[in-house]
């Protein structure tokens, strides 16, 4: 597809997609670019003896910018690698931020580090190693299981952990039957070390008791992950989202300040250090099923203040900038004119709030369009799947 035609026949607004990726013999960097029509490759070139600091990363993510146009272009979304994160520096007006999706696999590996949840990974790990290395484990478990497997490989890395607890977990009573079994109790493997120890885990109700656990702690991070990481426009929620994550997982632990306070803490580190920006925010206030349903909205500083950068970076015209504050930011806050209509007021709470705005924000034509232009975006890099160099 040619991005240059699209962008002129459509005035589409992009995001490029910046994703490193490593192999045993070669590294290659991906340069992607995210518009409504979907993700689309643009180049890729073979970095395997290339320092990739913030200069050499910054031309190669330049030249496709250049191609299509700076105005077309309002985010870089990359892996969160420093040199990457600096290379922003050099065109201010355009965004510049770390992959979400790899942000929450960071606190998701973050939260697997603390006890207890470290053991039991531990064990999960040391059962499945167990049972998928001589064949006829593996196949006795096939037989109890009905033929599905424990592992369940993903692309990013740390949230393999959660799917191996989730799988696990939905087969704890097929793996008890194995293990209690006689054609267990017959075999050479059930009077190995491993194979007795593994045996002593699998029937433990505490080991049970963890996996629940974990699975409870991990669960609310992986649907912001699969939100992210899907293929439909994630700017609008990602902030919402985070939120409910946290209250979710208070939740799961009873509301028990001394469970989930290091958890949050985690949380709290990724989302403010590395993943919060001014877009993420701006999505928010301008969705209209969190805007109206949030009674605060305009009182939370890190809103205001995110929408209000976005509105200066894109929208440069400051006499633009002044009709949308006095204006047009009116008719949207107050339901006036297209933003009252029934169905205006109907469609809110759909999931497509850059559709709502095309379809009803006919009343605020500079409002919408940015509105537009933010809510299309993607917030992950992972079009591409990638492999960080260890």
């Amino acid at each position: 597809m040619n991005i240059s035609r699209l962008v002129r026949r459509d005035g589409l607004n992009l995001g490029f997609l910046m994703t490193d990726m490593w192999s045993d013999k070669r590294s290659n960097m991906n340069l992607l670019v995210n518009c409504p029509v979907g993700t689309v490759f643009l180049r890729l070139i073979d970095a395997s003896n290339d320092v990739h600091d913030a200069h050499y990363i910054f031309s190669f993510i330049d030249k496709g910018i250049e191609e299509v146009g700076e105005e077309h272009v309002i985010q870089v979304v990359t892996d969160n690698a420093a040199p990457n994160l600096a290379a922003g520096q050099k065109r201010p007006r355009i965004f510049w931020f770390p992959c979400a999706a790899h942000c929450v696999d960071l606190m998701l590996q973050a939260i697997g580090e603390l006890p207890p949840i470290k053991g039991i990974i531990f064990k999960v790990k040391e059962v499945t190693i167990f049972i998928y290395s001589p064949i006829f484990t593996f196949s006795v478990m096939l037989k109890f299981t009905k033929k599905r497997e424990l592992v369940r490989p993903r692309v990013t890395g740390f949230s393999t952990a959660y799917f191996s607890l989730q799988s696990m977990y939905k087969r704890r009573i097929a793996l008890r039957f194995m293990f209690a079994s006689e054609e267990w109790s017959r075999c050479k493997w059930s009077r190995d070390a491993k194979g007795k120890k593994t045996r002593d885990i699998i029937l433990s109700k505490y080991f049970w008791r963890g996996v629940k656990h974990a699975i409870l702690v991990f669960l609310p991070l992986v649907k912001v992950w699969r939100l992210v990481d899907a293929d439909k426009p994630s700017m609008g929620f990602i902030y919402d989202v985070m939120e409910r994550a946290k209250n979710e997982i208070a939740e799961n632990l009873g509301d028990d300040a001394a469970k989930y306070a290091p958890i949050w803490e985690i949380i709290d580190d990724k989302w403010n250090r590395q993943l919060h920006r001014p877009l993420h925010a701006a999505g928010y206030y301008l969705n209209p099923k969190f805007f109206y349903a949030d009674a605060d909205i305009e009182s939370k500083g890190v809103i205001m203040d995110g929408f209000n950068e976005c509105l200066e970076k894109l929208v440069p015209d400051p006499n633009v900038q002044d009709k949308i504050s006095i204006e047009e930011l009116i008719s949207y806050k107050c339901s006036l004119m297209s933003f009252g209509k029934d169905m205006a007021l109907r469609q809110r709470n759909k999931d497509e709030p850059a559709q709502w705005w095309r379809q009803h924000g006919s009343s605020a034509s500079n409002l919408q369009k940015m509105a537009m232009r933010i809510l299309s975006l993607t917030t992950t890099s992972s079009g591409c799947a990638y492999k960080e160099k260890k």
